[in-house]
């Protein structure tokens, strides 16, 4: 089995545990000195969604395109869209948050540059290890 088969799953598993730790902190009030370092500077929270979003989708496509049926990882993006709209949404329920249209759009932004440029990523690293004879 590759390499890559295994490093994939791992990374996105701890990407999820810091995200969650990062953004249940901010929800609760106690702010990582992380997120007070990103919000120091201009859209630094906007750039911050963005890389959050463009991050996962990209694990995302990667575990797809690795684990099932390449065309499988369209849905789970589309899933994760939904996640990300929800997220969003849900602050409209949470009284030290915020919902923002802005913050959507640049996560679906960063979510769907990112499935884009893991598929071209993917499909040339893997064109490039078989080449046809």
């Amino acid at each position: 089995m590759n390499k890559l088969n295994y490093v994939f799953p791992l990374v996105l598993f701890v990407y999820l545990v810091v995200f969650l730790t990062l953004d249940y902190g901010r929800t609760s009030g106690n702010t990582h000195w992380l997120l007070i370092w990103i919000d120091s500077f201009p859209y630094g929270d906007k750039f911050m969604h963005f890389m959050r979003s463009f991050v996962l989708s990209g694990l995302v496509a990667c575990n797809a395109y690795l684990f099932f049926n390449p065309f499988k990882s369209l849905y789970l993006i589309l899933l994760l869209c939904l996640f990300v709209t929800s997220l969003e949404v849900s602050q409209l329920f949470i009284d030290s948050r915020e919902f923002s249209l802005y913050d959507l759009g640049v996560e679906l932004l960063g979510v769907l540059v990112g499935f884009c440029l893991s598929k071209l990523i993917l499909a040339f690293y893997f064109k490039s290890k078989c080449p046809d004879n």
